[in-house]
């Protein structure tokens, strides 16, 4: 990616651009041990928190290309059956509402 890529990717991180449906993710404790979970359609969270997840989502993609970010490449196995990126892919095609698939561990 590059730096007018990341900048494209920016502004759908606003409400009127949002394309967002569901947000899903967990807490973990300090040992690594999952506290909670929760899934829930997006834009209908309340504006404050609506506006925290852009906040975080914009701040991820803050920084130099190669020092803050990296571009995180996939050696050919990992396209394959049962890999890291078809696992990715399997979890887009999901929409995020597969629990299943939510709480399978990348091998």
């Amino acid at each position: 990616m590059n730096k007018t890529e990341i900048a494209e990717i920016k502004k759908l991180f606003k409400n009127e651009k949002c394309c967002i449906s569901r947000i899903c993710g967990c807490y973990v404790d300090g040992n690594k041990n999952k506290v909670t979970s929760f899934k829930e359609a997006f834009l209908s969270m309340p504006d404050e928190e609506i506006f925290k997840y852009f906040t975080i989502f914009r701040a991820s993609l803050s920084g130099t290309i190669g020092k803050n970010l990296i571009n995180m490449e996939f050696p050919l196995e990992a396209e394959s059956e049962g890999g890291a990126q078809d696992f990715l892919l399997r979890i887009r095609d999901s929409h995020l509402e597969d629990d299943a698939l939510l709480t399978e561990k990348i091998t």
